[in-house]
């Protein structure tokens, strides 16, 4: 059995779409019966099968016919449209034969290039080529079915879009988580900027309190040299005061004693002379 790939386009395709027609307008609404109430409903089942290589056996294709089966749909046929493409098949009898000397079943293998089976309401099959592309009136009817039925070139078209989309989602997820983080950096550093300038805030207030208390110093020591400086000079006044004072004094106690110096010596000089 092959991997399972994910980007493969899936073998089997079945939709079932019903649509509710409104009620004719001469019942104006009115609920009858079940049969009323079914035809305002029309159901129609797509289903399309391609690249599918099947080993089956005829017991298990009528089991599934028999589930197939619905009390709802059996009651109207419902309209179905098979599209095969590139398809094997091998089924097996596995039912008992009917006559026991027969030497066995012969297994039947269906190789299934491109075919078309349609059912319509009256519960006719037909077996038709295979409609490569719909039309307008098709697609806008029917647009999941549209969508169900696109070429193979269209669904490469789509599956690279679907990747490149993812691609952009992770990148544009990537940047998310980019810008978040950015956002986050920011946000820190906004914090961490308004702490440093509270620190520095409150460092400068505190150097402007110390150069305030430095000025203030700085102002009484200039008041205390002057006080000293007019100290000194009031000193030094009075010592020339003193000195000037001094000098005076000095001056008037020489000239006092002059003249009874003199006195003596005449005294003195006049009692030699007598002696001799």
């Amino acid at each position: 059995m092959a991997p399972y790939n994910p980007e493969a386009p899936p073998c089997l395709r079945l939709r079932l779409e019903e649509s509710l027609k409104p009620p004719p307008k001469e019942n104006n609404g009115h609920v009858l019966d079940k049969k009323s109430i079914e035809s305002w409903l029309k159901q129609n089942a797509d289903i399309r099968i391609n690249d599918l290589c099947l080993v089956v056996n005829m017991s298990t294709i009528i089991g599934l016919a028999d589930l197939a089966e619905d009390e709802i749909i059996a009651s109207n046929t419902l309209p179905l449209n098979i599209t095969l493409e590139n398809v094997r098949i091998n089924l097996i009898e596995d039912r008992p034969p009917v006559n026991i000397t027969s030497p066995g079943p012969v297994p039947l293998n269906l190789a299934i290039g491109r075919m078309h089976v349609k059912r319509d309401k009256n519960g006719i099959l037909h077996i038709q080529p295979i409609e490569t592309n719909l039309n307008e009136m098709a697609a806008s009817n029917y647009p999941l079915t549209a969508a169900l039925f696109r070429q193979p070139d269209t669904m490469q078209r789509e599956r690279e879009r679907d990747r490149e989309l993812l691609s952009l989602q992770l990148i544009m997820q990537q940047i998310k988580l980019e810008n978040d983080n950015l956002r986050k950096q920011l946000q820190n550093a906004k914090d961490n900027s308004e702490n440093y300038r509270q620190k520095t805030k409150q460092e400068t207030d505190a150097l402007r309190s110390y150069l305030k208390a430095a000025q203030d110093d700085i102002n009484i020591l200039l008041e205390e040299k002057k006080a000293l400086l007019d100290t000194i000079r009031s000193l030094q006044l009075q010592v020339t005061t003193l000195n000037v004072t001094k000098k005076s004094e000095g001056n008037s106690s020489s000239i006092s004693c002059a003249p009874r110096d003199y006195a003596l010596y005449s005294s003195h000089t006049k009692d030699d002379l007598k002696q001799n």
